[in-house]
């Protein structure tokens, strides 16, 4: 049995043969170009298509939109085959949302001791994290010219 399966798998790879990624694009709607996300993800143009690196490749760009703020970024990804299925073209589809913006640390609790090292030490503090988006944060930071921080740089 284990006989037939594995020449049903040489038959099917004879046949099929390796497919090679001819295309990578991205539909998002944000201000990162092309170029800079290419760098982010491990799949390349003119090589070998791997599955598992599309799944990584997606979790990659998802941590890297939520390092720039937006949180609730979601990635998803399209493939056309050629076909004779030798060819592929990989599509991206972005939705990044709203861009959230760092405003605080809130403590509150009790004041038992002198400082705040002895309330964190008695667990008397409780932390609160705040994000803001006003319109003018917002306007006056896609005024601005983007640079992406370096990411995944260890390709």
């Amino acid at each position: 049995m284990t006989k037939i399966i594995l020449h049903i798998l040489l038959l099917c790879s004879l046949v099929f043969g390796a497919t090679e990624v001819t295309k990578i694009s991205f539909k998002q709607s944000s201000i990162f170009d092309k170029s800079d996300l290419l760098e982010i993800i491990h799949s390349e143009e003119d090589e070998e298509f791997e599955p598992r690196l599309l799944k990584l490749d997606k979790i990659l760009l998802s941590n890297f939109f939520q390092q720039q703020g937006y949180l609730l970024a979601v990635v998803e990804d399209s493939l056309y085959f050629s076909r004779d299925r030798q060819e592929l073209h990989i599509r991206y589809i972005i939705d990044v949302g709203p861009r959230y913006y760092y405003a605080g640390v809130r403590f509150q609790g009790v004041v038992e001791g002198d400082t705040i090292k002895g309330q964190l030490e008695q667990g008397g503090i409780t932390g609160a994290f705040t994000l803001t988006r006003s319109a003018e944060e917002a306007k006056k930071e896609e005024e601005k010219p983007k640079k992406p921080l370096p990411y995944n740089l260890g390709k």
